[in-house]
This record gives C-alpha cells, structure tokens and sequence, in this order.
C-alpha cells in the first residue's frame, strides 16, 4: 500500500490546520521576511487557513469532495494554469466535468484532506513516491535530481531557490519546473546516498 493512503487512514479527520501547520506557516513567513521579530505564532492563530474543503478518499481509490449541503460527491482532479505550481489550483470536478470547488493551496486544507488529495495526485501520476536519490548536482540556476520512485526511475530539475517542503506528517514535498510533485514519507527510512543528500536540504 502507497506510503501516501496509510498517511491518509492514520490521519484523524480535524476541521482546522493544528498547531503543527502553525509553526510551520510562522516558519515559511519568517523566511521570506514578511514577519517582523516581534511577530509569533500567537499572531498567527486568527490568520490559520480555513478548511471549507473536506475532502477523503474512499476504499475503492475514489476521491469524495463534501460540499455545503453535506452531500458527498465522487471528484477527479484538473490542474489549472500555471501548471508549474502543483502546490495551487487544483479543480476538483464531478461527473459532469463541472467545477464543484477549486483548491488555492494545499495548505488551506486540514492535515486529513490533504492527505487524502496529495494521494489522490500519486493516484493519476502528479505525484511521484520517492523510495531513493542518487545524486544531485547544481547546473546553472537549476539543481538536476536522480532519483528512484515507485513508479520507476526519474530525473528531473528543480530551482535553486526551491527547497525540499517539509509537511506535518513529516515527509516532504519537492516540486520540479515542470509542475510535478515528488513525495519523501520518512527521510531516516531512505537508503544512503539518499538519505545524507536530504538532509543535507534540511539542517
């Protein structure tokens, strides 16, 4: 079983972002200097993303979408323009093809229903489950990646300015310039060289 369901089913289902995407929304803004020292979390507590999308993933693979009257619906998934950011604008559409609700950012979604959507993207081929890297070398602007994943073996770019993603579970999330998402579950389970290369992202 997929690394990304048994994230799914171990998540409890919680209507807001805990603490844990506090932090790490505070880390993220502390970074790109829009928080000044005397900002903190406790700032943050009324800025938390809103959970309006709930969203699960059935037993038979399906992805269901809740909507305001309570009535669960079957989605698939359509990437919207610009397509290099995976991360954003996601449509989630129903049988007809018609638009029932639009995902901005998977960080306004609670810890469950972005599990269940983040394995819903490995499901159709957005996303890409990490099992080893190779090598990553520098070229240019851009950083070249040799990975392994289980779906086969895959070499792919990043930008320099774009680090590994670290999310509340504890894996992290590394998007390419084409727009697709490769998925680490557990740093420390990697086998060397790959593990001391991420780390490497991270301390």
């Amino acid at each position: 079983m997929s690394e990304l369901i048994m994230m799914k089913q171990n998540l409890e289902e919680e209507e807001t972002v805990g603490d844990v995407a506090v932090e790490e929304v505070y880390s993220q803004e502390r970074t790109k200097g829009q928080m000044s020292e005397a900002s903190g979390p406790e700032k943050l507590e009324s800025q938390r993303p809103q959970s309006l999308c709930k969203l699960v993933l059935g037993t038979d693979g399906r992805l269901k979408y809740t909507n305001k009257e309570h009535k669960e619906i079957v989605v698939k998934l359509c990437k919207c323009f610009p397509w290099s950011e995976s991360f954003k604008y996601i449509s989630l559409r129903n049988d007809k093809d018609e638009e029932v609700h639009l995902v901005e950012d998977l960080d306004s979604l609670s810890h469950s229903s972005r599990a269940a959507l983040l394995a819903a993207l490995f499901e159709v081929g957005f996303c890409f489950e990490v099992t080893q890297i190779f090598k990553v070398e520098e070229d240019f602007e851009l950083r070249q990646w040799q990975v392994d994943t289980v779906q086969g073996p895959r070499t792919f770019q990043t930008k320099l300015m774009d680090w590994p993603r670290e999310i509340p579970n504890g894996g992290l999330l590394i998007q390419d310039v084409a727009g697709d998402i490769y998925y680490v579950p557990k740093v420390e389970a990697l086998p060397e060289p790959g593990k001391t290369i991420l780390w490497a992202f991270l301390d």
